[in-house]
């Protein structure tokens, strides 16, 4: 049995891309395997200071953009937890993000139609409990 032809592994050039290989061959992707020490020695903390401190920043932004409606339920069911978010407030997404969404999320899916329908029947059935009690305090 012959050993499988070695071949090299496409290197990351300084934004993060695969450079091409020496041979002239298209390369595959990047490789997640282990790291020479020459490269391991150009990371420094620095860096990842700098992002941690500009991803700070913008979950601070994002925290002080408060939503006028902000209900969030924690319920549990059956041993396990079910939750709701109800956000309201002023449109602040641009129209092709709106429309991004909308395609990752649509709004005509069979838990939507069950939570319609179940909210539906819960204030139908407050509804009459309301009538019954009314008409017998009147009647």
């Amino acid at each position: 049995m012959t050993k499988p032809e070695r071949t090299e592994r496409p290197r990351l050039d300084q934004g993060g891309a695969t450079a091409a290989p020496q041979d002239g061959s298209e390369a595959p992707g990047p490789s997640w395997g282990p790291m020479a020490s020459e490269e391991s020695s150009s990371f420094t903390t620095a860096g990842v200071e700098d992002n941690a401190a500009d991803l700070e920043a913008l979950f601070l932004r994002h925290d002080q953009r408060r939503h006028v409606i902000d209900l969030r339920l924690s319920v549990p069911w059956f041993g396990r937890g079910l939750y709701l978010v109800i956000l309201g407030g002023g449109e602040l997404r641009s129209r092709p993000r709106l429309r991004r969404e909308r395609d990752r999320h649509p709004l005509l899916t069979l838990g939507n139609m069950l939570l319609v329908v179940s909210l539906v029947a819960i204030a139908y059935a407050i509804a009459l409990v309301a009538l019954v009690v009314f008409q017998g305090m009147a009647g």
